[in-house]
């Protein structure tokens, strides 16, 4: 069934076992519709036919010997409302005279296209993200939602139901106009609502012209509640002296942003206050912000932080006030604190752990009171860990300040060696000094363990093979993709990937990494390895990294391989991943087992003679070696002919042999050609259309007879306990001879009845034997023998006087 202005795709599969000369596939015309050669794909061989393309023709040639099989596919356009035939021609000529025809066609119903669909559509916001602080009041939300309908100018009825508590403002609902159109939706929220997600449900009716159609959509309003927090770092209340600059460090943490971080002062005159980062005073994340504060005059005063975000959730804020002292300048007394934050790992009780080859940083705070002057703090690592360390920033690793600026922040960066002794722990002493000529200082100490970094690196694989319960399915020759992804928790020393087959080569392709690292690829045989160099300083990494497999038959496992700071005594760390694989092999050794009579056999083709309308059994029997995880036996009877089941599924893998069994029928007298073919494929669950092997039965179906005779003739005697013997002559009266089957239809009980051979072509003869028992009472007693040849059926009945 087609429908008139549109086009639809048929695909054929052409084949014949043994090819010559030129093969011209067509497609042809007719005045309902229109053909266009469209695609095609070669087979067997797969490559090597030079093809030619036309308006509506398939050319391939010159065809090498053997067989052939290719698949093609015309553009079938609907042009006009009628009936027909598509039929597809396929001649193969040599040139010479010699030429081989086929031709198929199906029948074709073109309608015309059905008159125009009302469509109707509802574009409205699938998720709007709205923030609300939990307070009194409420807040308006606004966006737009369009009505588009096919064809325009249809009335169109738009509903809108927001779920409670949410109300909807505008416009009402109901709302009526004529498409297309858009509409302004508001909603008022309340700032108390609960978090969660909320439906706004619409409606739309579209009617005219002769139509009529609805549409639905739905818009998810995720209300979430807005939070800050605010903390004023420094300790609180504050005591300034007047004519010192002072800092002052606020840490804020919440949502949503971009937001504003200000500060007032409630008393100019004694203190005035000022932001100290860029772009303030825009906030775009959590952290610590500082300002500045001047101290001017005595007295007191009060520093008021706010955080809000900005419109339109401007409503979502957090407020803190720092109460402060302003006394007049004294000189201050040598009474200094000193506070660090860090990236090391805490171990807390002023313990800490760096890994080998990790950059980290100290920011110290130098606090408290310092009288007037230049000062000098150093950090300085005792043994083992000073021979590891390389100071970034500053390289000297100490830093200089002026006072009476405080609290001041200095910040330290290093890197620890690879070969840093993992287990050691060494001192890390901070001695603040004050220089020329002053005698304010402080040591402080802290304790710093060199840990040991964990061997858990992660490696996930994805490949274009078939994977089958973590089994690689390939086939021998191809070439596979398989790319590795690899995280390493902390790649600090010289890591290696490698990918292996126990069968088969193994080439490394191309690599990425995170971040980028020198990488160097090598191959060579079954085994490919990326050398990795660690990252400066060390982190995480993560890449991904190619290899192409070729597999050969005998490839059974693929092994990738992970190591690192690989050393003469061996790798420290090893992570290992092994697959099994299967080779797909297709070497099946097919035989047929049949009911019918077989009049010969050469190769993968049959010969056999059945009677019209009668039902035969057929056997296969598939051998050899089948590894593919998909296969299936498919027949293709011709018209006249039927098989049950038409295609049955071989279970994976042969060996052991696998039997399929069938019903075959030949609705009438002829001679057919009946194939069947071994389809594989790599996918399970999907039908699989790869030819790996194919059988023909040539099918000769005739009415026939047969005649049986007995010698000797007439009645048998025997005594109880006595036997008889006979021999039945099965000869042709008519038709094709075939095998007859031969078998007690009847016998009294406990009489035992042997046929020897029970079944053959006639002419040919069997013997029967017949055992009495020795309880039988004299009398006239009858066995029966059947003879069964497909629909023809005989009986013969044996007297036997037993007196």
């Amino acid at each position: 069934m087609m429908e008139e202005g549109r086009s639809y795709y048929f695909k054929y599969l052409v084949y014949t076992p043994t090819a010559y000369g030129t093969l011209e596939v067509k497609g042809e015309r007719a005045v309902i519709y229109e053909v266009k050669a469209f695609e095609y794909r070669l087979i067997t061989p797969p490559s090597g036919v030079s093809v030619v393309v036309g308006n509506d023709t398939f050319v391939f040639g010159p065809l090498p010997p053997g067989p052939f099989q290719a698949e093609i596919s015309f553009l079938v356009t609907a042009r006009t409302s009628g009936s027909g035939n598509f039929a597809v021609s396929a001649s193969m000529h040599d040139g010479s005279g010699t030429s081989c025809n086929k031709s198929t066609d199906l029948p074709i119903v073109v309608k015309p296209r059905p008159p125009g669909v009302c469509q109707v559509r509802i574009n409205a916001p699938s998720i709007i993200q709205v923030w609300t602080n939990g307070g009194p009041g409420s807040r308006s939300l606004t966006y737009d939602v369009g009505i588009d309908t096919t064809p325009d100018g249809l009335n169109t009825l738009l509903s809108i139901s927001p779920q409670s508590p949410i109300n909807l403002v505008s416009p009402s609902s109901p709302y009526s106009d004529v498409s297309d159109f858009s509409v302004t939706v508001a909603l008022q929220i309340p700032q108390s609502i609960a978090p969660g997600v909320y439906n706004v449900v619409y409606g739309a009716t579209a009617s005219g012209q002769g139509a009529q159609c609805a549409d639905r959509a739905l818009t998810l309003i995720n209300v979430t509640r807005c939070y800050w927090k605010i903390a004023v770092f420094n300790q609180t209340p504050l005591v300034l002296e007047a004519g010192r600059t002072y800092r002052v460090a606020v840490e804020i943490s919440g949502a949503p942003y971009p937001a504003r971080l200000t500060a007032s002062s409630s008393n100019p005159s004694v203190a005035q206050i000022t932001p100290d980062w860029p772009r303030a005073p825009t906030v775009t994340g959590d952290g610590i912000y500082y300002f500045n504060v001047s101290a001017l005059s005595s007295g007191s005063v009060t520093l008021m932080f706010t955080v809000f975000s900005v419109e339109p959730f401007e409503y979502c804020n957090a407020r803190i006030a720092a109460d402060a002292t302003v006394k007049p300048r004294e000189e201050a007394v040598c009474r200094p604190e000193l506070s660090i934050r860090t990236n090391m790992t805490n171990l807390s009780g002023e313990r800490y752990q760096v890994l080998p080859g990790g950059r980290y940083g100290v920011l110290v705070r130098v606090g408290g009171s310092l009288p007037s002057g230049v000062y000098r703090l150093f950090l300085v690592f005792g043994s083992p860990l000073n021979s590891y360390i390389s100071w970034i920033d500053p390289a000297t690793g100490y830093r200089d300040f002026s006072v009476p600026t405080l609290p001041v922040d200095l910040r330290y960066v290093f890197e620890v060696s690879p070969s840093a002794p993992q287990g050691s722990s060494s001192q890390l002493r901070l001695s603040l000094l004050q220089l020329r000529g002053g005698n304010c200082g402080l040591n402080q100490s802290l304790v710093v363990d060199v840990g040991m970094p964990p061997c858990q690196p992660r490696i996930s694989i994805r490949t274009n093979t078939t994977d089958v319960g973590g089994r690689y399915y390939m086939e021998p020759g191809k070439v596979y993709e398989f790319t590795v992804s690899l995280a390493v928790p902390w790649a600090y020393t010289n890591m290696r990937l490698s990918l292996s087959v126990d069968s088969g080569t193994v080439t490394a392709g191309t690599y990425s990494t995170s971040p980028p690292v020198s990488v160097t690829p090598t191959s060579g045989g079954s085994t490919a390895r990326f050398y990795i160099s660690p990252p400066s300083p060390a982190q995480p990494l993560g890449g991904t990294f190619v290899f192409y497999v070729t597999p050969t038959s005998s490839t059974s496992s693929v092994e990738v391989r992970y190591e690192s700071d690989f050393t003469p005594n061996g790798p420290r760390c090893v992570s290992t991943i092994r697959r099994n694989a299967t080779a797909l092999i297709c070497k099946p050794e097919i035989k047929l087992d049949t009911n019918a009579t077989v009049v010969g056999a050469s190769g993968n083709t049959y010969s056999i003679v059945i009677d019209p309308g009668a039902p035969y059994g057929l056997t296969l029997y598939i051998g050899g070696v089948l590894t593919y995880p998909a296969a299936l036996w498919r027949w293709y009877p011709p018209p006249g002919v039927s098989v049950t089941p038409i295609s049955s599924p071989v279970l994976n893998p042969v060996p052991p042999m696998r039997t399929l069994n069938y019903l075959l029928t030949a609705k009438g007298p002829g001679t057919y050609l009946l194939p069947g073919r071994l389809l594989v494929g790599d996918v399970p669950g999907v039908v699989p259309e790869k030819i790996c092997a194919e059988l023909s039965i040539k099918l000769e179906a005739s009415q026939w007879d047969f005649v049986i005779k007995r010698e000797p003739n007439g009645n048998l005697t025997t005594k109880p306990g006595g036997s008889v013997n006979a021999r039945l002559y099965i000869a042709t009266v008519s038709g094709t001879p075939r095998r007859v089957y031969l078998s007690v239809n009847s016998a009294p009980t406990g009489w035992a009845v042997g046929i020897t051979p029970t079944s053959g072509i006639p002419d040919f003869s069997a013997a029967v034997a017949i055992t009495v028992p020795s309880t039988a009472t004299p009398g006239v007693y009858s066995v029966i023998i059947k003879a069964t040849s497909g629909s023809v059926t005989r009986y013969h009945t044996i007297n036997i006087i037993v007196s």
